[in-house]
Parts: structure tokens; sequence; C-alpha cells
């Protein structure tokens, strides 16, 4: 051999072609990145009514499946749920065995639904002013501190002393 073939062979592939020879050689296959298992078994989204909420247990008609209640499971709030509303579901899983209810549907003309709140504390906040209203009867909370209760008649009790108190006090 000359020199100028032993600089040839001395010279190393370049890094791309390495590489390229690495990953076609390979036995094994890059990794995917993992999904969600949710999203993974996401099926069909479905319109559901719901049937009946019990105990955390909801129940929900999904027409296409036919007549019969079927349970699910909700990523919303149950407080936010009442029986007939309107509701879209996911069927998870092979089969779509399991429902889950992604949301509800509101109609904006409808009257506003009551609201029922079971927990230890509420609270309601506004930066100026807080009334309640029904028909004749206001409690007005305002800014400046001053609260007003007003109404056809108005009553207080209590079990033991009811005070009242402040700088004066009017009567009549």
């Amino acid at each position: 051999m000359n020199r100028t073939d032993r600089s040839k062979q001395s010279q190393p592939a370049p890094p791309s072609r390495k590489l390229a020879n690495v990953i076609a050689l390979s036995p094994v296959r890059p990794a995917r990145a993992p999904r969600s298992s949710l999203a993974a078994e996401l099926s069909v989204l479905d319109l559901a009514r719901v049937v009946a909420i019990d105990n955390g247990k909801i129940t929900v008609e999904v027409p296409r499946l036919g007549p019969a209640p079927q349970p699910a499971r909700t990523i919303i709030p149950h407080a936010d749920l009442a029986p007939d509303d309107q509701v879209i579901v996911a069927r998870l899983g092979d089969r779509g065995a399991e429902l889950v209810i992604l949301g509800r549907l509101f109609d904006p003309l409808a009257p506003p639904r009551d609201v029922r709140v079971n927990g230890r504390k509420v609270s309601i906040e506004a930066d100026s002013e807080l009334i309640l209203k029904c028909a004749a009867a206001t409690i007005r909370i305002g800014r400046d501190g001053l609260i007003a209760v007003r109404g056809e008649r108005v009553t207080t009790q209590a079990r033991g002393v009811n005070r009242i108190r402040g700088g004066s006090v009017e009567i009549n």
C-alpha cells in the first residue's frame, strides 16, 4: 500500500453515515411517547340524558345504546348536574363499555336553576354591591358597609338574647 491508500483507510466515516448504519442495524425501535390512557381509549361521543344522581352515583340514558340506564363517571362536579340534563358522554375502553360525562348542554333561553350548595362554608363576594331580592323583599350589602334589609315585615328571632347594637339605635 502506498501512502495515499493508508490516509484514505484511516479516516473515519462521516458521523451522519455512522448514525444511519447504527439505526438501520439496531434491533430496538425508538420508544414512542407515552399516550394518556384516557385519550387512547376514547372511542365515541354521544348525547345522553341524566336519569338519576344517587349517593354520588350517576346513571344516564344513551339513546344509541338503548333505553336501559347506564352508570357513568364525570369530569364535572356532581353539583352541576341534575336529572333530565342533556350531557355529552364519551364511551371508553375496547368496547365502549364505560361512560364518562364530559359536559352539560345549556339552553340559553331556559330560566336559571335553583342553586343548592352543600358544604361547610359558602362565600359570595362582590366588588361594589350585593343584592338578594325576592319580590318586594330586598337585602342590600354595599361597599360602604351599609346593610339594608327591606320588606313588608322583618322578623329577627334568637334562642338566646337578641341584641341590637350600634353607635345609636333608632326605633321608629
